[in-house]
């Protein structure tokens, strides 16, 4: 429902090493993202769109993705008694309407249960950022502390000596 109400156009950009230089139990990735994609571009009656390209074949390119914040990640493979590391590509970069772009790093095989779910909180949180919650810890003569956080979100004042719950929502703790 949210894709076929996309207020602006959506183009999301599939950085993904080609299928040889992934590891094994990555071969399969860029077919599944793919296809998660291309069934996102249906549904959404032409306001979402996207492409998969391979930054490692033109170096002109590889510095572009980087200027779009895009950059590859080492993947762990457990190989033998031991574990082996490459540097590969697998980033979806986010553009929507006039809104400052998304990067999602690292996406890999744990991820494609959920990704289409992550992608449209992303589209969401760009078009309606939600507000963070700090909780703030501290005595008095922390004013300041306080009215510089609130000009930035919603401020909780917490004592941790109490288990309020007031924790759980926060997304950060300031503890002075």
């Amino acid at each position: 429902q949210r894709l076929r109400n996309l207020e602006h156009e959506a183009l999301v950009t599939y950085y993904v090493s080609r299928r040889g230089r992934l590891p094994s139990e990555m071969r399969r990735l860029e077919r599944h993202v793919a296809d998660l994609l291309e069934a996102m571009r249906r549904e959404s009656r032409g306001r979402f769109h996207y492409q998969i390209v391979d930054p490692e074949t033109d170096p002109d390119f590889a510095g572009h993705a980087a200027r779009q914040r895009v950059a590859p990640y080492r993947a762990r493979t457990v190989r033998h008694d031991g574990y082996e590391e490459q540097t590969v590509w697998s980033t979806l970069h986010i553009a929507f309407g006039p809104y400052p772009a998304a990067v999602i790093n690292g996406v890999g095989p744990a991820h494609l249960p959920r990704l289409q779910a992550i992608l449209l909180e992303q589209l969401n949180q760009m078009s309606r950022p939600r507000r963070p919650v700090f909780a703030l810890a501290a005595p008095a003569g922390y004013d300041e502390l306080k009215a510089a956080l609130a000009a930035r979100g919603q401020v909780k004042p917490v004592r941790l000596s109490d288990d309020s719950g007031m924790l759980d929502d926060a997304d950060v703790l300031f503890w002075v």
